[in-house]
Formats: C-alpha cells, sequence, structure tokens
C-alpha cells in the first residue's frame, strides 16, 4: 500500500494516478497469478493422462500374450516391444513375486527397487524426480492381468514443459510490466483531465477579494 504520509505530501493529480496505478497493478497480478496457475493446471492434468496411457499400453500387452506365458518369455517379449518406443525409456514393471520384466537402465539406476502391487495405491502415485538434468513425471500403478498382478512404473520428461511454463511467466511479467506503464501514463492523463476544471475554480476563487466580491465562480 502506498504511505498515508507520502501521499498527503504529493499533488492530488498524482496521487490519483498511484492509486490508480495499484489497482491495476493488483488486478494484474491476479489475472496473471491465475492465468499462471490454470496453464500449469491444464499441463499436468495432460501429464497425468499420458501417464495413465502408458500404463493402459502395458496392460494391454500382457493382456494379449498368451496366459500360460512365463515369466521369462513374457519378458523378452516386453523387451523387445518397449526398448525402442519413444518415451518409455523410463520403465519398470515387476510381478507381485518380485521378479522383472522389464527394467530400463535409465530409471533402475534411480530407483532400483519398486513397491509390489498388493502394496502400491491402487488409484497409482504420482510424482517427480530429477535424474542428472533431467526432471522427470513419473506414475506408478498396479495392474492385474491374467490372474497375476504387476506394479507399472512410467515416466516422462518436464524438462519441455518447464521451458514453456518458464517463458510464460517472463511474457506474463513483460505484459504486466507495459500494462502497468500505459495504465499510469492514461490514469495521469484522465487525472489531468478531471482536476482542469477544479483548478480553473480554484484558481478563480484565489483572484476573489475585498475589491471584487461581485465576481461569481464559474
Amino acid at each position: 500500500m502506498i504511505p498515508q504520509v507520502l501521499t498527503a505530501q504529493l499533488p492530488l493529480r498524482v496521487r490519483l494516478t498511484l492509486w490508480y496505478g495499484l489497482a491495476i497493478a493488483v488486478a494484474l497480478f491476479s489475472i496473471g497469478f491465475i492465468s499462471l496457475w490454470m496453464v500449469h493446471r491444464a499441463i499436468d492434468d495432460l501429464e497425468n493422462y499420458e501417464l495413465q496411457q502408458r500404463v493402459r499400453s502395458v496392460r494391454r500387452f500382457v493382456e494379449s500374450r498368451p496366459a500360460g506365458e512365463t515369466t521369462a518369455q513374457l519378458h523378452e517379449e516386453i523387451a523387445a516391444t518397449f526398448e525402442f518406443i519413444h518415451g518409455n525409456k523410463w520403465l519398470q514393471v515387476i510381478d507381485e513375486h518380485g521378479q522383472w520384466l522389464y527394467r530400463s537402465k535409465h530409471v533402475s539406476a534411480i530407483y532400483p527397487t519398486l513397491v509390489l502391487p498388493q502394496q502400491a495405491p491402487e488409484s497409482g502415485s504420482y510424482f517427480t524426480y530429477k535424474a542428472d538434468t533431467i526432471y522427470v513425471r513419473a506414475l506408478i500403478e498396479p495392474i492385474a492381468v491374467h490372474g497375476m498382478r504387476y506394479t507399472v512404473q512410467t515416466g516422462l520428461t518436464l524438462n519441455l514443459t518447464l521451458a514453456i511454463l518458464s517463458d510464460l511467466r517472463i511474457h506474463l511479467f513483460l505484459l504486466i510490466a507495459v500494462g502497468l506503464v500505459v495504465s499510469s501514463l492514461a490514469g495521469y492523463f484522465m487525472s489531468r483531465k478531471a482536476l482542469t476544471p477544479i483548478a480553473a475554480i480554484a484558481a478563480e476563487a484565489q483572484r476573489i477579494n475585498d475589491k471584487n466580491l461581485n465576481s461569481r465562480l464559474p
């Protein structure tokens, strides 16, 4: 807030401009903050949906395999299928007996263990971690196929998302700064136009004295 002692020493025109600029600043910052939060929320929802789709793709793949297939055979098939799929390098799959079906070297180095499906929350668990210079959004979710339960951990990189959000924050800051300058100038000229008749009346009142008491204010 603008200190009252300071504003009391300023001309009325400047005080009106400051209060007008303060009101616009609060409005702009509020709109900018809400806009940034909405974009961040929308991106989070898209990322979570993408992670869910990747877990579903693992479930569909396991469902398509013969029910009597051994763990070793399933391991070979899932490795051959998912090894070269873009984005699935952050993938781990373990069954309820603790046997690995697939392990990406990128994520296994950071998470050497994975919670068993009977211990994982049914609704899944979302979290973010850092691998070297890369931020990863991950999901751990249990699935059940052919009477066997598995835990799937999958992830996607956030570097592009973080870059987009950083650019958005910079652009919002610049727009707010420009908006403040423009609104302050507009407020100054508006207050000047509004106060001009009052200034004229004040000047005319100062010219009235005991020698021209018949003068009237416009």
